[in-house]
């Protein structure tokens, strides 16, 4: 098993999608699949919590409407109630059930990846 904080997803996502675009055994390709449709589903509750925690806590119109500014919600910097249930929200973890993936297995299928990608992959690569 593998734990991921939910503030994390997005960084793991990202890195493996860096593997599912190379050409991988089909064995690998179908555990990767399943894995990244996981976790697609965990980061869309997330992004739903914390739309509705910025909703929530930022500023607000005459009618009562967020006010966005250059895509972002405006006044939750000031806010300490949002800080901290947006750290609490980022903090939550979700255990993931997956067999990390060695270096030595990467290397010998091809796949290469940026140090970004390893930092962001974690627990689920191993040495």
């Amino acid at each position: 098993m593998i734990t991921v904080q939910l503030g994390d997803l997005e960084g793991v996502l990202r890195g493996l999608g860096s593997i599912m675009y190379q050409k991988v055994p089909v064995k690998t390709a179908y555990r990767l699949s399943r894995l990244v449709k996981k976790l697609q589903d965990e980061h869309k509750n997330y992004e739903e919590l914390r739309l509705r925690l910025c909703t929530e806590h930022c500023k607000k119109d005459e009618a009562g409407k967020p006010v966005v500014e250059n895509g972002k919600f405006t006044g939750l910097e000031e806010q300490e109630v949002f800080r901290k249930a947006f750290e609490e929200l980022r903090s939550l973890t979700i255990e993931v059930d997956f067999e990390p993936m060695t270096s030595a297995f990467l290397e010998e299928i091809g796949v290469t990846l940026s140090g970004a990608d390893v930092l962001a992959l974690g627990e689920f690569l191993s040495e």
